[in-house]
Protein backbone atom coordinates (compact mmCIF):
# COMPACT_ATOMS: atom_id res chain seq x y z
CA UNK A 1 0.00 0.00 0.00
CA UNK A 2 1.63 3.24 -1.14
CA UNK A 3 2.05 6.33 1.01
CA UNK A 4 -0.59 8.75 -0.34
CA UNK A 5 -0.45 11.58 2.16
CA UNK A 6 -3.59 13.72 1.60
CA UNK A 7 -2.70 17.22 0.44
CA UNK A 8 -5.41 19.84 0.98
CA UNK A 9 -6.94 21.09 -2.26
CA UNK A 10 -6.15 24.59 -3.43
CA UNK A 11 -8.50 27.38 -2.50
CA UNK A 12 -9.31 28.11 -6.14
CA UNK A 13 -10.45 24.55 -6.80
CA UNK A 14 -12.74 24.63 -3.76
CA UNK A 15 -14.13 28.15 -4.01
CA UNK A 16 -14.66 28.19 -7.78
CA UNK A 17 -14.86 24.50 -8.61
CA UNK A 18 -17.72 22.07 -8.29
CA UNK A 19 -17.60 18.71 -6.56
CA UNK A 20 -18.48 15.75 -8.79
CA UNK A 21 -22.02 14.56 -8.26
CA UNK A 22 -24.50 12.41 -10.15
CA UNK A 23 -27.35 14.06 -12.05
CA UNK A 24 -29.43 15.85 -9.43
CA UNK A 25 -32.41 17.08 -11.44
CA UNK A 26 -34.75 14.42 -10.05
CA UNK A 27 -33.71 15.35 -6.51
CA UNK A 28 -34.26 19.04 -7.21
CA UNK A 29 -37.71 18.35 -8.65
CA UNK A 30 -38.58 16.40 -5.51
CA UNK A 31 -37.35 19.28 -3.31
CA UNK A 32 -39.57 21.84 -5.05
CA UNK A 33 -42.51 19.43 -5.15
CA UNK A 34 -42.14 18.75 -1.41
CA UNK A 35 -42.92 22.42 -0.79
CA UNK A 36 -45.40 23.05 -3.59
CA UNK A 37 -47.79 20.29 -2.53
CA UNK A 38 -48.50 21.55 1.01
CA UNK A 39 -48.02 25.23 0.16
CA UNK A 40 -50.60 25.17 -2.62
CA UNK A 41 -52.97 23.31 -0.32
CA UNK A 42 -52.48 25.99 2.33
CA UNK A 43 -53.06 28.74 -0.24
CA UNK A 44 -56.24 27.09 -1.47
CA UNK A 45 -57.45 26.94 2.14
CA UNK A 46 -56.94 30.70 2.38
CA UNK A 47 -53.62 30.80 4.24
CA UNK A 48 -51.02 32.03 1.69
CA UNK A 49 -48.83 33.73 4.32
CA UNK A 50 -48.71 30.69 6.57
CA UNK A 51 -47.90 28.55 3.54
CA UNK A 52 -44.39 30.01 3.65
CA UNK A 53 -43.78 28.05 6.85
CA UNK A 54 -44.27 24.81 4.91
CA UNK A 55 -40.86 25.42 3.31
CA UNK A 56 -39.18 24.72 6.66
CA UNK A 57 -40.59 21.21 6.89
CA UNK A 58 -40.11 20.66 3.15
CA UNK A 59 -36.34 21.01 3.64
CA UNK A 60 -36.39 17.53 5.18
CA UNK A 61 -36.57 16.17 1.63
CA UNK A 62 -32.88 17.05 1.21
CA UNK A 63 -31.95 14.16 3.53
CA UNK A 64 -31.84 10.46 2.78
CA UNK A 65 -31.53 10.82 -0.99
CA UNK A 66 -29.18 7.83 -1.37
CA UNK A 67 -30.99 5.59 1.09
CA UNK A 68 -33.22 2.69 0.11
CA UNK A 69 -36.90 3.56 0.16
CA UNK A 70 -37.64 1.20 3.06
CA UNK A 71 -35.45 3.41 5.28
CA UNK A 72 -35.58 6.73 3.40
CA UNK A 73 -39.01 7.67 4.74
CA UNK A 74 -37.75 7.08 8.26
CA UNK A 75 -34.71 9.34 7.73
CA UNK A 76 -36.86 12.14 6.29
CA UNK A 77 -39.45 11.73 9.06
CA UNK A 78 -36.75 11.84 11.76
CA UNK A 79 -35.12 14.96 10.33
CA UNK A 80 -38.56 16.51 9.81
CA UNK A 81 -39.48 15.78 13.42
CA UNK A 82 -36.22 17.43 14.50
CA UNK A 83 -37.12 20.51 12.47
CA UNK A 84 -40.63 20.68 13.92
CA UNK A 85 -39.28 20.17 17.44
CA UNK A 86 -36.58 22.81 16.99
CA UNK A 87 -39.08 25.31 15.56
CA UNK A 88 -41.66 24.73 18.29
CA UNK A 89 -39.08 24.81 21.09
CA UNK A 90 -37.52 28.13 20.10
CA UNK A 91 -40.90 29.68 19.32
CA UNK A 92 -42.13 28.69 22.77
CA UNK A 93 -38.98 30.06 24.43
CA UNK A 94 -39.23 33.31 22.47
CA UNK A 95 -42.93 33.73 23.22
CA UNK A 96 -42.45 33.23 26.95
CA UNK A 97 -39.49 35.62 27.03
CA UNK A 98 -41.22 38.30 24.90
CA UNK A 99 -38.65 37.82 22.15
CA UNK A 100 -35.61 38.30 24.41
CA UNK A 101 -32.49 37.00 22.68
CA UNK A 102 -30.94 35.74 25.90
CA UNK A 103 -33.71 33.17 26.24
CA UNK A 104 -33.49 31.95 22.64
CA UNK A 105 -29.72 31.94 22.00
CA UNK A 106 -28.79 29.06 24.34
CA UNK A 107 -31.73 27.00 23.08
CA UNK A 108 -30.65 27.34 19.46
CA UNK A 109 -27.04 26.63 20.44
CA UNK A 110 -27.95 23.39 22.20
CA UNK A 111 -30.21 22.31 19.32
CA UNK A 112 -27.45 22.98 16.78
CA UNK A 113 -24.86 21.11 18.87
CA UNK A 114 -27.06 18.06 19.49
CA UNK A 115 -28.02 17.85 15.82
CA UNK A 116 -24.37 18.18 14.82
CA UNK A 117 -23.43 15.31 17.10
CA UNK A 118 -26.24 13.07 15.90
CA UNK A 119 -25.79 13.63 12.18
CA UNK A 120 -22.02 13.17 12.34
CA UNK A 121 -22.24 10.09 14.55
CA UNK A 122 -24.70 8.57 12.08
CA UNK A 123 -22.56 9.77 9.13
CA UNK A 124 -25.54 11.23 7.35
CA UNK A 125 -23.44 13.48 5.13
CA UNK A 126 -24.61 16.71 3.43
CA UNK A 127 -26.44 18.95 4.01
CA UNK A 128 -25.78 18.32 7.72
CA UNK A 129 -27.38 20.08 10.69
CA UNK A 130 -27.69 23.55 9.16
CA UNK A 131 -31.37 23.28 8.22
CA UNK A 132 -32.39 22.12 11.68
CA UNK A 133 -30.56 25.17 13.04
CA UNK A 134 -32.38 27.28 10.43
CA UNK A 135 -35.72 25.90 11.63
CA UNK A 136 -34.78 26.77 15.20
CA UNK A 137 -33.79 30.31 14.25
CA UNK A 138 -37.04 30.91 12.33
CA UNK A 139 -38.92 29.60 15.35
CA UNK A 140 -37.35 32.36 17.41
CA UNK A 141 -38.95 34.90 15.06
CA UNK A 142 -42.32 33.15 14.72
CA UNK A 143 -44.04 34.94 17.67
CA UNK A 144 -43.97 38.14 15.56
CA UNK A 145 -46.31 36.43 13.08
CA UNK A 146 -49.19 36.45 15.55
CA UNK A 147 -49.64 32.68 15.26
CA UNK A 148 -49.81 30.37 18.24
CA UNK A 149 -47.13 27.71 18.68
CA UNK A 150 -49.46 24.81 17.70
CA UNK A 151 -50.80 26.70 14.66
CA UNK A 152 -47.36 27.70 13.35
CA UNK A 153 -45.90 24.25 14.03
CA UNK A 154 -48.76 22.60 12.16
CA UNK A 155 -47.70 24.35 8.95
CA UNK A 156 -44.16 23.05 9.41
CA UNK A 157 -45.60 19.56 9.94
CA UNK A 158 -47.53 19.95 6.69
CA UNK A 159 -44.23 20.72 4.96
CA UNK A 160 -42.71 17.53 6.39
CA UNK A 161 -45.68 15.60 5.03
CA UNK A 162 -44.98 17.07 1.60
CA UNK A 163 -41.33 16.02 1.93
CA UNK A 164 -42.37 12.46 2.73
CA UNK A 165 -44.68 12.26 -0.28
CA UNK A 166 -42.06 13.75 -2.62
CA UNK A 167 -39.16 11.63 -1.39
CA UNK A 168 -41.11 8.37 -1.69
CA UNK A 169 -42.75 9.09 -5.06
CA UNK A 170 -39.92 7.57 -7.16
CA UNK A 171 -40.59 4.16 -5.66
CA UNK A 172 -43.51 3.92 -8.08
CA UNK A 173 -41.22 3.95 -11.14
CA UNK A 174 -37.85 2.71 -9.84
CA UNK A 175 -38.28 0.83 -6.55
CA UNK A 176 -34.68 -0.43 -6.40
CA UNK A 177 -32.89 2.59 -7.87
CA UNK A 178 -30.80 3.45 -4.77
CA UNK A 179 -29.65 -0.17 -4.41
CA UNK A 180 -28.69 -0.42 -8.08
CA UNK A 181 -26.71 2.82 -7.93
CA UNK A 182 -24.88 1.66 -4.79
CA UNK A 183 -23.86 -1.63 -6.45
CA UNK A 184 -22.75 0.21 -9.60
CA UNK A 185 -20.58 2.51 -7.47
CA UNK A 186 -18.99 -0.46 -5.66
CA UNK A 187 -18.16 -2.19 -8.95
CA UNK A 188 -16.56 0.99 -10.32
CA UNK A 189 -14.49 1.48 -7.17
CA UNK A 190 -13.18 -2.10 -7.22
CA UNK A 191 -12.37 -1.81 -10.93
CA UNK A 192 -10.41 1.39 -10.25
CA UNK A 193 -8.48 -0.39 -7.50
CA UNK A 194 -7.74 -3.36 -9.78
CA UNK A 195 -6.48 -1.15 -12.60
CA UNK A 196 -4.19 0.92 -10.36
CA UNK A 197 -0.53 -0.01 -10.83
CA UNK A 198 0.29 0.82 -7.21
CA UNK A 199 -2.87 0.60 -5.08
CA UNK A 200 -2.82 3.18 -2.35
CA UNK A 201 -4.53 3.64 0.96
CA UNK A 202 -7.10 5.88 -0.72
CA UNK A 203 -8.01 3.31 -3.39
CA UNK A 204 -8.46 0.70 -0.66
CA UNK A 205 -10.60 3.14 1.30
CA UNK A 206 -12.80 4.18 -1.64
CA UNK A 207 -13.41 0.57 -2.67
CA UNK A 208 -13.95 -0.68 0.87
CA UNK A 209 -16.30 2.17 1.73
CA UNK A 210 -18.28 1.66 -1.51
CA UNK A 211 -18.72 -2.04 -0.77
CA UNK A 212 -19.78 -1.26 2.80
CA UNK A 213 -22.29 1.29 1.46
CA UNK A 214 -23.53 -1.24 -1.08
CA UNK A 215 -24.28 -3.93 1.49
CA UNK A 216 -25.88 -1.38 3.79
CA UNK A 217 -28.18 -0.21 0.99
CA UNK A 218 -29.07 -3.78 -0.04
CA UNK A 219 -29.95 -4.65 3.55
CA UNK A 220 -32.11 -1.53 3.81
CA UNK A 221 -33.84 -2.48 0.55
CA UNK A 222 -34.38 -6.08 1.65
CA UNK A 223 -32.25 -7.42 -1.23
CA UNK A 224 -29.17 -8.71 0.57
CA UNK A 225 -30.45 -12.26 0.91
CA UNK A 226 -30.97 -12.86 -2.80
CA UNK A 227 -27.37 -13.40 -4.04
CA UNK A 228 -28.24 -15.02 -7.38
CA UNK A 229 -25.75 -14.61 -10.25
CA UNK A 230 -27.67 -11.79 -11.93
CA UNK A 231 -29.11 -10.15 -8.85
CA UNK A 232 -27.83 -6.98 -7.23
CA UNK A 233 -26.63 -8.99 -4.22
CA UNK A 234 -24.88 -11.43 -6.56
CA UNK A 235 -23.10 -8.61 -8.38
CA UNK A 236 -22.04 -6.99 -5.14
CA UNK A 237 -20.84 -10.32 -3.79
CA UNK A 238 -18.62 -10.78 -6.85
CA UNK A 239 -17.23 -7.25 -6.46
CA UNK A 240 -16.64 -7.89 -2.76
CA UNK A 241 -14.81 -11.18 -3.45
CA UNK A 242 -12.69 -9.49 -6.09
CA UNK A 243 -11.79 -6.71 -3.64
CA UNK A 244 -10.81 -9.20 -0.93
CA UNK A 245 -8.74 -11.22 -3.39
CA UNK A 246 -6.91 -8.10 -4.54
CA UNK A 247 -5.96 -7.35 -0.95
CA UNK A 248 -5.04 -11.00 -0.33
CA UNK A 249 -2.86 -11.16 -3.45
CA UNK A 250 -0.79 -8.21 -2.34
CA UNK A 251 -0.35 -9.77 1.07
CA UNK A 252 0.83 -12.97 -0.62
CA UNK A 253 3.57 -10.97 -2.40
CA UNK A 254 2.92 -11.54 -6.06
CA UNK A 255 0.43 -14.38 -5.83
CA UNK A 256 -1.97 -14.66 -8.76
CA UNK A 257 -4.76 -15.31 -6.31
CA UNK A 258 -5.73 -18.64 -7.92
CA UNK A 259 -4.38 -20.63 -4.99
CA UNK A 260 -6.17 -18.48 -2.42
CA UNK A 261 -9.06 -20.17 -0.68
CA UNK A 262 -12.57 -18.77 -0.74
CA UNK A 263 -12.42 -15.36 0.95
CA UNK A 264 -16.19 -14.94 1.28
CA UNK A 265 -17.64 -18.35 2.16
CA UNK A 266 -20.77 -19.48 0.41
CA UNK A 267 -23.86 -18.53 2.38
CA UNK A 268 -22.10 -15.71 4.24
CA UNK A 269 -23.81 -12.37 3.64
CA UNK A 270 -21.97 -9.31 4.99
CA UNK A 271 -24.01 -7.02 7.21
CA UNK A 272 -24.89 -3.38 6.61
CA UNK A 273 -24.47 -0.42 8.92
CA UNK A 274 -24.31 -0.83 12.69
CA UNK A 275 -27.57 0.07 14.41
CA UNK A 276 -28.15 3.79 14.88
CA UNK A 277 -28.01 3.45 18.66
CA UNK A 278 -24.61 1.76 18.50
CA UNK A 279 -23.26 4.51 16.25
CA UNK A 280 -24.55 7.23 18.56
CA UNK A 281 -23.21 5.44 21.63
CA UNK A 282 -19.86 4.66 20.00
CA UNK A 283 -19.22 8.32 19.19
CA UNK A 284 -19.93 9.43 22.79
CA UNK A 285 -16.33 10.23 23.62
CA UNK A 286 -14.58 13.60 24.06
CA UNK A 287 -12.08 12.78 21.30
CA UNK A 288 -14.53 11.54 18.66
CA UNK A 289 -15.09 13.71 15.55
CA UNK A 290 -18.84 14.08 16.24
CA UNK A 291 -18.21 15.22 19.83
CA UNK A 292 -15.48 17.68 18.81
CA UNK A 293 -17.72 19.10 16.07
CA UNK A 294 -20.65 19.45 18.47
CA UNK A 295 -18.54 21.27 21.06
CA UNK A 296 -17.19 23.63 18.40
CA UNK A 297 -20.71 24.38 17.19
CA UNK A 298 -21.99 24.99 20.72
CA UNK A 299 -19.17 27.43 21.51
CA UNK A 300 -19.16 29.29 18.20
CA UNK A 301 -22.94 29.68 17.93
CA UNK A 302 -23.51 30.98 21.45
CA UNK A 303 -20.55 33.38 21.37
CA UNK A 304 -21.46 34.68 17.90
CA UNK A 305 -25.10 35.28 18.80
CA UNK A 306 -24.21 36.83 22.15
CA UNK A 307 -21.86 39.30 20.46
CA UNK A 308 -24.53 40.01 17.89
CA UNK A 309 -27.05 40.79 20.62
CA UNK A 310 -24.56 43.05 22.40
CA UNK A 311 -23.85 44.88 19.13
CA UNK A 312 -27.56 45.33 18.53
CA UNK A 313 -27.85 43.28 15.37
CA UNK A 314 -31.41 42.62 14.20
CA UNK A 315 -31.31 38.82 14.25
CA UNK A 316 -28.17 37.45 15.94
CA UNK A 317 -29.58 33.94 15.56
CA UNK A 318 -28.65 34.13 11.86
CA UNK A 319 -25.01 34.24 12.98
CA UNK A 320 -25.67 30.89 14.66
CA UNK A 321 -26.94 29.40 11.39
CA UNK A 322 -23.81 30.63 9.58
CA UNK A 323 -21.52 29.13 12.23
CA UNK A 324 -23.41 25.83 12.10
CA UNK A 325 -23.03 25.61 8.34
CA UNK A 326 -19.26 26.07 8.62
CA UNK A 327 -18.67 23.70 11.54
CA UNK A 328 -21.60 21.29 11.42
CA UNK A 329 -20.04 18.78 9.04
CA UNK A 330 -17.00 18.21 11.30
CA UNK A 331 -14.60 19.76 8.75
CA UNK A 332 -10.84 19.99 9.16
CA UNK A 333 -9.25 23.42 9.48
CA UNK A 334 -8.44 23.94 5.80
CA UNK A 335 -11.70 22.71 4.32
CA UNK A 336 -13.63 24.45 7.08
CA UNK A 337 -11.95 27.74 6.15
CA UNK A 338 -12.91 27.24 2.52
CA UNK A 339 -16.48 26.55 3.56
CA UNK A 340 -16.52 29.72 5.64
CA UNK A 341 -15.39 31.77 2.63
CA UNK A 342 -18.02 30.03 0.51
CA UNK A 343 -20.69 30.84 3.06
CA UNK A 344 -19.84 34.54 3.16
CA UNK A 345 -19.50 34.94 -0.62
CA UNK A 346 -22.72 33.01 -1.17
CA UNK A 347 -24.56 35.13 1.40
CA UNK A 348 -23.43 38.35 -0.28
CA UNK A 349 -24.69 37.08 -3.63
CA UNK A 350 -27.86 35.77 -1.99
CA UNK A 351 -28.65 39.17 -0.50
CA UNK A 352 -28.53 40.69 -3.98
CA UNK A 353 -30.88 37.96 -5.20
CA UNK A 354 -33.18 38.58 -2.22
CA UNK A 355 -33.40 42.29 -2.99
CA UNK A 356 -34.23 41.54 -6.63
CA UNK A 357 -37.00 39.18 -5.50
CA UNK A 358 -38.41 41.80 -3.10
CA UNK A 359 -38.27 44.42 -5.85
CA UNK A 360 -40.42 42.15 -7.99
CA UNK A 361 -42.93 42.01 -5.14
CA UNK A 362 -44.20 38.41 -5.33
CA UNK A 363 -47.27 37.72 -3.22
CA UNK A 364 -49.49 34.72 -2.62
CA UNK A 365 -49.04 32.04 -5.27
CA UNK A 366 -46.19 33.95 -6.90
CA UNK A 367 -44.22 33.88 -3.64
CA UNK A 368 -44.89 30.16 -3.30
CA UNK A 369 -43.46 29.58 -6.79
CA UNK A 370 -40.37 31.65 -5.93
CA UNK A 371 -39.77 29.63 -2.77
CA UNK A 372 -40.18 26.39 -4.74
CA UNK A 373 -37.59 27.57 -7.28
CA UNK A 374 -35.20 28.44 -4.46
CA UNK A 375 -35.60 24.96 -2.96
CA UNK A 376 -35.02 23.47 -6.41
CA UNK A 377 -31.77 25.44 -6.70
CA UNK A 378 -30.61 24.58 -3.18
CA UNK A 379 -30.94 20.85 -3.89
CA UNK A 380 -28.94 21.22 -7.12
CA UNK A 381 -26.15 23.18 -5.46
CA UNK A 382 -25.66 21.71 -1.96
CA UNK A 383 -23.66 18.61 -3.02
CA UNK A 384 -21.56 20.57 -5.53
CA UNK A 385 -20.58 24.00 -4.16
CA UNK A 386 -21.57 25.63 -0.86
CA UNK A 387 -21.06 29.17 -2.20
CA UNK A 388 -23.69 28.57 -4.85
CA UNK A 389 -25.93 26.79 -2.34
CA UNK A 390 -25.68 29.73 0.10
CA UNK A 391 -26.71 32.06 -2.74
CA UNK A 392 -30.12 30.36 -2.72
CA UNK A 393 -30.32 29.50 0.99
CA UNK A 394 -29.93 33.18 1.93
CA UNK A 395 -32.99 34.56 0.11
CA UNK A 396 -34.99 31.53 1.26
CA UNK A 397 -34.11 32.31 4.88
CA UNK A 398 -34.71 36.03 4.45
CA UNK A 399 -38.12 35.48 2.88
CA UNK A 400 -39.01 33.32 5.87
CA UNK A 401 -37.75 36.06 8.18
CA UNK A 402 -39.72 38.85 6.52
CA UNK A 403 -42.86 36.72 6.43
CA UNK A 404 -42.58 36.28 10.20
CA UNK A 405 -41.86 39.99 10.74
CA UNK A 406 -43.37 41.95 7.80
CA UNK A 407 -42.62 45.34 9.35
CA UNK A 408 -38.87 44.83 9.02
CA UNK A 409 -37.05 47.08 6.52
CA UNK A 410 -35.68 45.18 3.53
CA UNK A 411 -32.48 47.21 3.35
CA UNK A 412 -31.91 46.95 7.09
CA UNK A 413 -32.60 43.21 7.06
CA UNK A 414 -30.14 42.72 4.20
CA UNK A 415 -27.41 44.76 5.88
CA UNK A 416 -27.91 43.00 9.18
CA UNK A 417 -27.89 39.63 7.45
CA UNK A 418 -24.49 40.33 5.90
CA UNK A 419 -23.08 41.51 9.24
CA UNK A 420 -24.55 38.52 11.08
CA UNK A 421 -23.11 36.11 8.54
CA UNK A 422 -19.69 37.74 8.81
CA UNK A 423 -19.88 37.44 12.58
CA UNK A 424 -20.98 33.80 12.50
CA UNK A 425 -18.39 32.79 9.92
CA UNK A 426 -15.66 34.70 11.74
CA UNK A 427 -16.41 33.07 15.09
CA UNK A 428 -16.62 29.67 13.41
CA UNK A 429 -13.17 30.09 11.88
CA UNK A 430 -11.69 31.37 15.13
CA UNK A 431 -13.15 28.36 16.93
CA UNK A 432 -11.88 26.01 14.24
CA UNK A 433 -8.29 27.30 14.37
CA UNK A 434 -8.09 28.15 18.07
CA UNK A 435 -9.36 24.76 19.16
CA UNK A 436 -6.43 22.73 20.43
CA UNK A 437 -4.41 21.01 17.71
CA UNK A 438 -3.90 18.24 20.22
CA UNK A 439 -7.64 17.58 20.01
CA UNK A 440 -7.21 16.58 16.36
CA UNK A 441 -4.26 14.39 17.29
CA UNK A 442 -6.26 12.71 20.03
CA UNK A 443 -9.14 12.28 17.59
CA UNK A 444 -6.94 10.41 15.11
CA UNK A 445 -5.28 8.33 17.81
CA UNK A 446 -8.62 7.32 19.30
CA UNK A 447 -10.02 6.37 15.87
CA UNK A 448 -6.98 4.21 15.15
CA UNK A 449 -7.04 2.60 18.61
CA UNK A 450 -10.73 1.83 18.16
CA UNK A 451 -9.90 0.14 14.86
CA UNK A 452 -7.16 -1.95 16.47
CA UNK A 453 -9.62 -2.96 19.20
CA UNK A 454 -12.08 -4.07 16.53
CA UNK A 455 -9.37 -6.06 14.72
CA UNK A 456 -8.38 -7.77 17.97
CA UNK A 457 -11.99 -8.67 18.76
CA UNK A 458 -12.44 -10.07 15.24
CA UNK A 459 -9.32 -12.20 15.55
CA UNK A 460 -10.51 -13.62 18.89
CA UNK A 461 -14.12 -14.30 17.82
CA UNK A 462 -14.82 -18.05 17.48
CA UNK A 463 -18.53 -17.74 16.63
CA UNK A 464 -19.08 -17.32 12.84
CA UNK A 465 -22.36 -15.47 13.40
CA UNK A 466 -20.71 -12.97 15.74
CA UNK A 467 -17.74 -12.74 13.37
CA UNK A 468 -20.05 -11.17 10.76
CA UNK A 469 -20.85 -8.36 13.20
CA UNK A 470 -17.16 -7.99 14.05
CA UNK A 471 -16.32 -7.68 10.35
CA UNK A 472 -19.00 -5.03 9.87
CA UNK A 473 -17.81 -3.03 12.88
CA UNK A 474 -14.18 -3.32 11.77
CA UNK A 475 -15.04 -1.95 8.32
CA UNK A 476 -17.08 0.86 9.88
CA UNK A 477 -14.20 1.87 12.15
CA UNK A 478 -11.74 1.50 9.27
CA UNK A 479 -13.65 4.18 7.38
CA UNK A 480 -13.69 6.32 10.52
CA UNK A 481 -9.91 6.00 10.99
CA UNK A 482 -9.27 7.10 7.41
CA UNK A 483 -11.58 10.12 7.75
CA UNK A 484 -9.99 11.17 11.05
CA UNK A 485 -6.44 10.88 9.66
CA UNK A 486 -7.33 12.89 6.57
CA UNK A 487 -8.76 15.68 8.73
CA UNK A 488 -5.61 15.79 10.88
CA UNK A 489 -3.36 15.71 7.83
CA UNK A 490 -5.05 18.78 6.39
CA UNK A 491 -4.83 20.83 9.59
CA UNK A 492 -1.63 19.55 11.26
CA UNK A 493 0.60 18.34 8.44
CA UNK A 494 3.88 18.22 10.35
CA UNK A 495 2.62 15.90 13.08
CA UNK A 496 0.51 13.84 10.66
CA UNK A 497 3.51 13.15 8.41
CA UNK A 498 5.48 11.90 11.38
CA UNK A 499 2.68 9.46 12.24
CA UNK A 500 1.68 8.58 8.70
CA UNK A 501 3.62 5.33 8.43
CA UNK A 502 1.87 4.02 11.54
CA UNK A 503 -1.51 5.09 10.21
CA UNK A 504 -0.97 3.39 6.84
CA UNK A 505 0.19 0.22 8.62
CA UNK A 506 -2.99 0.17 10.74
CA UNK A 507 -5.23 0.64 7.71
CA UNK A 508 -3.34 -2.00 5.73
CA UNK A 509 -3.63 -4.44 8.63
CA UNK A 510 -7.37 -3.83 8.83
CA UNK A 511 -7.91 -4.62 5.16
CA UNK A 512 -5.62 -7.67 5.28
CA UNK A 513 -7.48 -9.11 8.26
CA UNK A 514 -10.85 -8.50 6.61
CA UNK A 515 -9.59 -10.14 3.43
CA UNK A 516 -8.17 -13.30 5.01
CA UNK A 517 -9.88 -13.81 8.38
CA UNK A 518 -12.19 -16.56 7.08
CA UNK A 519 -9.27 -18.77 6.01
CA UNK A 520 -6.53 -17.57 8.38
CA UNK A 521 -4.70 -20.35 10.20
CA UNK A 522 -4.04 -20.15 13.96
CA UNK A 523 -0.47 -19.14 13.14
CA UNK A 524 -1.62 -16.36 10.84
CA UNK A 525 -4.00 -15.09 13.52
CA UNK A 526 -1.13 -15.02 16.03
CA UNK A 527 0.93 -13.02 13.54
CA UNK A 528 -1.93 -10.54 13.18
CA UNK A 529 -2.24 -10.27 16.96
CA UNK A 530 1.45 -9.48 17.21
CA UNK A 531 1.03 -6.73 14.63
CA UNK A 532 -1.87 -5.32 16.64
CA UNK A 533 0.29 -5.21 19.79
CA UNK A 534 3.15 -3.56 17.91
CA UNK A 535 0.90 -0.87 16.47
CA UNK A 536 -0.78 -0.29 19.84
CA UNK A 537 2.67 0.32 21.24
CA UNK A 538 3.32 2.90 18.52
CA UNK A 539 0.08 4.68 19.39
CA UNK A 540 0.91 4.71 23.10
CA UNK A 541 4.18 6.55 22.36
CA UNK A 542 2.49 9.49 20.64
Amino acid sequence: MTDDFPVPPRARSILLGFAPAPPLWPNAVRASTAFLLPALLAALLGHPREAVLCSIGALAVLYGENRAYRIRWLVVAAVGASMVGAFATTMTASAHADGAYWAVIPVIGVIAALTTYGMNALRMGPPGPVFVALAASVGGLAPHSGLSVPAASSWVVLGVAGALVATMAPILVDPYGPARRAVDAAERAVEAMASATAPSRSTHHVAGAAIHQGWATLHEAGLARAPGPGSLAGRLRQAHKRFLRLVGQRQARGSTGDELEEVLPRGMIPLGRPLAWHRLKGAWHPDSPPMIAACRVLLATIVAASLGAILGLEHPEWAMVAATLVLGGAPDRVLGSYRGAQRFLGTAAGIVLFMLIIAAGPRGLALIVVLALLLFSVELAVPRNYAVAATFITPLALLLSTSMNPSSSVLATSAYRLAETALGVGLALITLWAWSRRADRRMQTRAEQSLLDRIGALLDEPDPAMARERRRDTQFDLIGAVLAADATAHGDQGWAREQWATHVAIVALGYRVLATINTASPGARDTYREEVRTLEGALSRR
